[in-house]
């Protein structure tokens, strides 16, 4: 037997797990909000339970998990046909990326359904665990670091570009629920003033990971969760505010690289 054919076999089978657990995560995300075991799904709760916590994006934002899951298929299926190359020794960052999928998936699944349950301080825990197995997915693909094709970058950095993005505003959104539910009363400070300041921490980091990375779409990720807070908060002017400050500050960061000709991560 060649050393290609052994490379290809010893891919496959991670391949096809990889492909399996992303289908899952999709599968279990539809079968719990289908049929949630409360009778709640996730937006029901946004909007009814956990109404009164101030840091919910408005229920269009969560159209993102679409394109999401859209790329994660698209990965899957990516990695499987790099799995089948003779010369697949070049996207070696592809297939130890692999793994931290598997796990991902596995912990999103596990969210949902500890979410819809409402046992909060579990499904933060399993929150916080899924955000770092994706950034150890984000950092082994060498997101805005390693030169690709724009075809790579599409299919290997833009979904995980956007997921990390969205887990971290999720990662906000779950401890706010879960301090909420533990009636934690800010120290005495308002909860508009919170929001604000979690809104600004979002920005801040979006603004540090593009100075590291010029990772234009999580950018982009974290100016529409800034700006889905704002469409459902109009009633709250500091809310507001803030959202559009933050949401034109890092609209000016990535025009300053624009007007600089600095095109290498263009979407």
């Amino acid at each position: 037997m060649s050393l290609p054919s052994v490379s290809y076999l010893s891919k496959r089978p991670l391949a096809i797990a990889t492909l399996i657990a992303t289908f899952g995560a999709i599968g279990a995300n539809f079968w719990f909000n289908r049929f949630p075991p409360q009778g709640k799904t996730i937006a029901e709760l946004a909007n009814t339970t956990y109404a009164d916590v101030l840091f919910i994006p408005a229920s269009y934002a969560f159209a993102i998990w679409g394109l999401i899951y859209c790329g994660l298929i698209a990965f899957s299926f990516y990695q499987l046909k790099l799995s089948q190359l003779k010369l697949s020794q070049r996207y070696e960052f592809v297939f130890q990326a692999r793994p931290w999928l598997i796990l991902a998936c596995i912990l999103q699944s596990l969210w949902v359904y500890t979410f819809i349950q409402q046992f909060l301080a579990t499904s933060t825990a399993i929150m916080a665990a899924l955000l770092l197995t994706i950034m150890q997915c984000y950092r082994l693909l060498g997101v805005g670091q390693k030169t690709l094709s724009n075809r790579d970058r599409w299919l290997l950095h833009y979904p995980f570009s956007i997921y990390l993005a969205w887990i971290s505003v999720a990662t906000i959104v779950n401890v706010s629920i879960l301090l909420y539910e533990t009636g934690w009363n800010g120290w005495g400070i308002a909860a508009p003033i919170w929001t604000s300041i979690m809104m600004g921490i979002a920005a801040l980091h979006a603004g540090a990971v593009y100075q590291q990375r010029h990772d234009r779409a999580y950018v982009l990720v974290v100016i529409w969760a800034l700006i889905a807070l704002v469409v459902r908060y109009l009633a709250l002017p500091l809310i507001v505010g803030s959202g559009i400050i933050f949401s034109l500050g890092l609209l000016g960061l990535l025009f300053l690289d624009i007007v600089k000709g600095d095109r290498q991560y263009d979407l």
